[in-house]
């Protein structure tokens, strides 16, 4: 348990691991013994073998971040967000991943997010309207003794503004 890998890691699909959220962020590819997928968008069959995790070469105005609340006893995320993407010359934002991790039952994109931040230059507004577009109601959100679904959907709110306004303006500063 304390020295996981970074294949197991993907490969478990535990909803609350900090990798699995970095790595779909930025658009992680595995490859198996059987082929190859995005991680979280599947699970690795009984009998395949993850032999590499490939990351795709980023731009050189690439940004990236993460931020969680843990929980004290497991450290493991009740509620992450991370963020990857890139930035034009002119500062416009362009290819821009977000993902959760500890708020639903496995790592997910925050589409809505994304959409909101794509072709815009990042400002205090701009960071605030996408997050007031998350579109919650379409996340299926966890309830159990780490948090309601409601508290995990405030952590979400919460720690996205702190990543987008940590990552994006102090690019621009």
């Amino acid at each position: 348990r304390n020295q996981a890998t970074i294949g197991g890691c993907i490969a478990s699909l535990q909803y609350n691991l900090d990798l699995s959220a970095a790595a779909l962020a930025l658009d992680a590819q595995v490859i198996t013994s059987s082929g190859s997928f995005l991680v979280g968008s599947r699970e690795l069959a009984k009998d395949e073998i993850i032999l590499t995790v490939e990351f795709p070469v980023t731009g050189q105005q690439s940004v990236s971040g993460y931020e969680r609340i843990k929980h004290p006893a497991t450290n493991l995320s009740v509620c992450g967000v991370a963020v990857a993407a890139e930035i034009g010359s002119d500062g416009v934002i362009a290819a821009c991943h977000i993902t959760s991790s500890g708020a639903t039952p496995k790592v997910a994109r925050l589409t809505s997010v994304e959409n909101e931040m794509n072709g815009h230059q990042a400002t205090p507004a701009v960071i605030t309207n996408a997050i007031k577009a998350l579109n919650i109601s379409s996340l299926d959100l966890v309830g159990d003794l780490e948090g309601s679904p409601e508290y995990r959907k405030n952590l979400m709110l919460v720690i996205g503004e702190r990543v987008l306004s940590r990552v994006f303006l102090s690019v621009n500063s």
